[in-house]
């Protein structure tokens, strides 16, 4: 209840489009764990543009993940696994 209080749900859902992978990794971890089995937590997502952030992300992972050299990152499945069990609420 806190971290809605204080603001901290939007700052996050803005740092999940930082240019630093891990940080916006993280961010999204952290929205996880503030929306997952708490109605509240849902609700502000929802108020503050969650359903647009989601769907950002799965048009982002349906595209191929290049490198600098024109070759497809290896590890996407395990970023697409991890933006399934944000919207699952399941962990693999």
């Amino acid at each position: 209840m806190q971290v809605l209080k204080g603001g901290a749900l939007p700052r996050l859902m803005e740092m999940t489009h930082s240019n630093s992978s891990a940080e916006a990794v993280k961010a999204l971890y952290a929205v996880s764990a503030i929306v997952r089995n708490f109605p509240l937590g849902q609700e502000a997502f929802y108020l503050e543009g969650g359903p647009l952030l989601l769907q950002v992300f799965l048009v982002f992972l349906s595209m191929p993940l290049w490198d600098d050299c024109g070759v497809i990152v290896p590890g996407e499945s395990r970023v697409r696994a991890s933006v399934d069990s944000f919207i699952l609420g399941v962990n693999n």
